[in-house]
C-alpha cells in the first residue's frame, strides 16, 4: 500500500485503491442500514444518525491522531495505521451476516 510506495505514481495508485475500497465499504454500510431500518422503521433515524456520528468522530479524531503518529514515527507509519484499520474493517465485514433473506439463482432462500 501507501506506506511502501517509493514514488508518486505508486502512491497515487495505492491511494486510489484505498478510496475504491472505502467506497465499496460505505455502500455496504448504507445497504445494511437500509435493510435493518426496514426491519425496525422506528429506529431508522437513530441508526443513520449513529452511522454519521461515527464517521464524523473518525474524521475529527483521525487528523490529530494521524499528526501525532507522523510526528513521533514518520509519515509512512500513518499510512501503516490506515492499512491496519482497512484490514480490520475487511475482516469485520467478511464475517457479518446477511441482513435480508433473498433467493439465489436456483430459487432457494438464503439470508440470516
Amino acid at each position: 500500500g501507501t506506506a511502501l510506495s517509493n514514488g508518486l505514481g505508486p502512491l497515487v495508485l495505492a491511494r486510489l485503491g484505498l478510496g475504491l475500497g472505502r467506497g465499496y465499504a460505505e455502500a455496504g454500510e448504507r445497504g445494511m442500514l437500509t435493510d435493518l431500518a426496514n426491519r425496525a422503521p422506528n429506529l431508522r433515524g437513530r441508526a443513520l444518525a449513529l452511522q454519521q456520528a461515527c464517521t464524523a468522530l473518525g474524521i475529527a479524531l483521525g487528523a490529530p491522531l494521524g499528526g501525532l503518529v507522523v510526528e513521533r514515527y514518520g509519515v509512512r507509519s500513518s499510512f501503516l495505521c490506515v492499512t491496519a484499520a482497512a484490514l480490520v474493517a475487511l475482516g469485520t465485514y467478511s464475517i457479518l451476516p446477511e441482513t435480508v433473506v433473498g433467493m439465489d439463482s436456483n430459487g432457494i432462500e438464503n439470508g440470516p
